[in-house]
């Protein structure tokens, strides 16, 4: 909810963190401000004020024994889950282009992999996939749309198994997944395809490969 320039912004902030036997959902909400004036029209936002924690649900397996080395490396990562809540001050960037990119205090970009995207809802992908040095592009074979696939999720366990299968450069491979797709300046207007868990994947026969 973001006020008037110099006024600071309230938020509300729903997170789910998962590990194999533990899983926390806090819920949060505090107060935000707005910096202007940042290279290429970005904003900078600076999450103030240490979050009022709503709730918390945590969940450890219960074939887990209490006082076990398990039980003790569980409930050290639930302590750090709840540290990482309780942080004064987080530090933000965004382009305009839907998505959050977290900085240190100067607005320094900490690096790829702390960008958050403003994603679409999950949805079922099946195609060819095609993986090369600079691009990996996938083809649905049920919409006829072409996609560029992002680097993250599940594409490193995609590039191994492609590795595997493909023969030939720049062959396509049978692809099935449950996917989710974000918004990129340097993509068409599909943007740019999140493969979030791998369903199927296997080496095309020539005479069912759509093209």
């Amino acid at each position: 909810m973001q006020a008037a320039v110099g006024v600071d912004s309230y938020f509300e902030l729903h997170k789910t963190l998962i590990t194999k036997a533990v899983a926390y959902g806090p819920a949060s909400r505090g107060k935000y401000s707005v910096s202007y004036g940042l290279p290429n029209h970005e904003q900078g936002i600076t999450i103030i004020d240490p979050p009022i924690r709503l709730k918390g649900v945590l969940t450890i397996d219960n074939t887990t024994k209490s006082g076990s080395e398990l039980f003790k490396k569980q409930m050290k990562e639930f302590e750090e889950m709840q540290e990482l809540l309780a942080t004064p001050e987080i530090y933000f960037k965004t382009d305009g282009n839907e998505k959050l990119i977290q900085t240190n205090r100067s607005f320094d970009a900490k690096g790829s992999k702390f960008v958050l995207y403003k994603r679409s809802s999950l949805f079922t992908v099946e195609g060819y996939i095609t993986c090369e040095d600079s691009v990996t592009e996938f083809f649905e074979r049920n919409t006829m749309k072409k996609w560029k696939v992002a680097s993250l999720c599940a594409i490193d366990s995609v590039k191994i198994k492609y590795i595997e299968l493909a023969t030939e450069p720049s062959e396509g491979i049978y692809l099935k997944a449950l996917a989710y797709s974000i918004a990129d300046a340097t993509s068409e207007s599909n943007g740019l395809l999140v493969i979030k868990r791998l369903l199927r994947m296997e080496k095309s026969s020539l005479k069912n490969q759509t093209k």
